[in-house]
């Protein structure tokens, strides 16, 4: 199929037209030419596009690969390898810069990429930047890393000392992810929006239809799209998140909180009680079921020495239920049975029993 016929397949106008026709001309490069070619690096949206239309031209993904100068990399080029070459030979045109610079300076990510671009470096010759407490690691094409040694010298008012290093000595920094859990009446786009970035649904729904959120690097404007496991949602000014897992939940359940009962020997004649809140689902009848919030508290707890014990949903008594190992959930019915003259639960073959409510105060039987 003509280029110009792939490219209106694809729906591209502008920039990103221009931008896929730079990639199949590479790959015509190393299939004509029989050499390497590589294109500049591409942000995560661009390698997506790219990907579809190397799809929709009919070259396989066996005949190019995504380099970014180390394992994770966000910004990519890639490569395209004549038949003679395997991957595994392939040397990407990538080389690793080191810009140190004292403590105080404190520069950040957008310091030296505007110095970067105040040289006449445009974006595309440049990776990933990793800013460290007194350097910055950066990922940048050969073509423009001689100049970069000899000429880069300040950023702002910071004195820089620009080396070469091997792709094994980069700083990377260690990746911070804050884990949400929420209940969602549905997965629909706007839905896990308004949790994964904390704002009302109807902002969500503006923003969503503003054409500001992407969906695995991919513009969205549908607030109904339905998300599944393991999408990336992105927003700009906002960041991003992954919907890492995805639990199906019964009708007319919720999110409530209960207590927790813990219990620790201290000896031969007493238990200690610690009361910890977490949260656990209830529904109807008040059986409290298991949930991922409870296995992290309890595993974190038995490190400690605490034995798990029951819940008690502050509004509803019955909801007490016991752990006859740490992995498995049971009713009242199943381990406790309740003694009536002493209105204590306690429990068969057990050496010691809980009186509730009010404080616990725990004997050997």
């Amino acid at each position: 199929m003509e280029k110009s016929k792939l490219l209106d397949r694809c729906g591209a106008e502008g920039e990103d037209r221009l931008l896929l026709a730079k990639v199949l001309d590479r790959a015509a490069q190393a299939e004509e030419r029989n050499i390497p070619a590589c294109t500049d690096f591409l942000s995560p949206q661009q390698q997506m596009m790219a990907r579809d239309l190397l799809r929709l031209a009919g070259i396989p993904e066996t005949a190019w690969l995504r380099q970014g100068g180390y394992q994770g990399a966000e910004r990519n080029i890639l490569l395209f390898l004549p038949d003679w070459m395997e991957p595994e030979t392939a040397e990407p045109p990538l080389r690793c810069l080191r810009a140190a610079f004292r403590p105080d300076d404190r520069l950040n990510h957008r310091d030296i990429l505007g110095s970067l671009m105040g040289m006449g470096i445009v974006r595309e010759k440049v990776g990933d930047i990793l800013v460290s407490p007194e350097s910055a690691d950066l990922i940048v094409l050969d073509t423009v890393a001689d100049f970069l040694l000899s000429s880069w010298n300040s950023a702002g008012r910071a004195k820089l000392t620009v080396t070469e290093i091997p792709a094994a000595h980069l700083h990377i920094p260690e990746v911070r992810c804050e884990e949400v859990r929420d209940t969602v009446s549905s997965l629909r786009l706007d839905a896990v929006c308004s949790t994964g970035f904390r704002m009302a649904r109807g902002k969500a729904v503006d923003m969503i239809s503003s054409g500001h959120v992407q969906v695995n690097w991919r513009p969205c404007t549908k607030a109904d799209k339905l998300l599944t496991e393991g999408d990336t949602v992105s927003a700009r000014g906002f960041g991003k998140f992954q919907l890492a897992v995805v639990a199906a939940s019964r009708k007319g359940q919720h999110r409530h909180c209960g207590e927790a009962i813990y219990l620790r020997e201290e000896g031969a004649a007493c238990w200690n009680t610690s009361l910890k809140r977490c949260p656990v689902a209830r529904s109807a009848g008040f059986n409290l079921r298991e949930t991922a919030a409870h296995r992290e508290v309890i595993v974190r707890r038995a490190a400690d020495g605490w034995r798990y014990v029951g819940c008690q949903c502050p509004k509803a008594s019955a909801g007490l239920t016991a752990l006859s190992r740490a992995s498995t959930w049971y009713s009242s019915a199943s381990g406790l049975r309740p003694d009536r003259r002493s209105e204590t639960w306690s429990k068969s073959r057990s050496t010691a029993s809980t009186s509730w409510p009010g404080r616990p105060r725990h004997r050997r039987a």
